[in-house]
């Protein structure tokens, strides 16, 4: 059973948007506030790269952090475009009923204007726009102490990947983004993440993330890094040293960097 068998995406998008919003039009909601980012990112292990522009609508739809002194009661509707230098063209939603709870979904094409590497092209279909719909699950666990605080972030997505247009020479299609394997007739793909962090301050931030990706069709790969973080009002640089597992059980060593720079400050939201 596929992402859209069980989660009708015409329906759930039609449902999804009437819940938004209702509740994006509560009389106590604020106004909306435009949020920009550009991000960076490269790693070395499976070798990619990528350039992000973000544009997202943000809108707190109840907040009481006055009312009760706790920074954590409010909630959040989000909508942005996204654009990327591999061809990501993606439209999004997400709805945090509390701060530390978010459920989204997403949409995307990719144009693969290129020959994607890693893999055995001669088997596998290395080209190809490629269809996305994403559903989501982000959450929020901490605990602030004097000097530092501690947080742990759980997440799920499942995706329905398929090729804009098929190609019946052959079987197997190759993902650029999850770097695994899919059916050319579609596929699904289940992603779970867990950060836990120690972050110092307001500022510094030390990570460990696992993450593990698994499509219907039984082809997955593993990763799991260390990561330092710093953070500024409008800035974000990131660097980490981790293993990544791939299909065949192959582990290599991988470094991942990352720089955002964000003009209008940070969202109120989880991300």
């Amino acid at each position: 059973m596929t992402t859209k068998d069980w989660f009708s995406l015409k329906f759930s998008r039609i449902a999804y948007a009437l819940l938004l919003f209702v509740f994006g039009m509560a009389p106590r909601a604020h106004a909306f506030e435009l949020y920009r980012q550009i991000n960076a990112t490269l790693r070395t292990y499976p070798f990619s790269a990528s350039v992000r522009a973000q544009g997202k609508l943000e809108r707190v739809v109840w907040d009481q952090r006055k009312e009760s002194a706790q920074s954590w009661r409010f909630g959040v509707f989000q909508a942005g475009l996204n654009l990327a230098s591999h061809g990501l063209i993606e439209g999004q939603a997400s709805f945090a009923p509390i701060s530390f709870v978010e459920v989204g979904f997403s949409t995307s094409k990719t144009l693969r204007f290129y020959e994607t590497s890693g893999f055995n092209c001669d088997l596998v279909f290395c080209k190809g726009d490629l269809d996305r719909d994403t559903i989501w699950y982000r959450g929020l666990i901490g605990q602030e102490f004097s000097t530092y605080s501690v947080f742990f972030v759980p997440m799920l997505s499942i995706t329905d990947v398929q090729l804009s247009k098929s190609n019946p020479n052959f079987a197997t299609v190759a993902d650029e983004v999850d770097r695994v394997q899919f059916n050319s007739s579609g596929d699904e793909l289940k992603a779970e993440t867990f950060v836990l962090g120690l972050k110092a301050g307001i500022h510094s931030a030390l990570l460990v993330q696992r993450q593990a990706r698994y499509q219907k069709s039984k082809d997955y790969n593993r990763s799991r890094y260390f990561i330092l973080s710093e953070e500024s009002h409008d800035k974000v640089y990131s660097l980490g040293l981790g293993q990544f597992v791939s299909r065949d059980q192959r582990e290599d060593w991988s470094v991942i960097t990352s720089f955002s720079w964000r003009p209008d400050g940070k969202t109120q939201g989880l991300f």
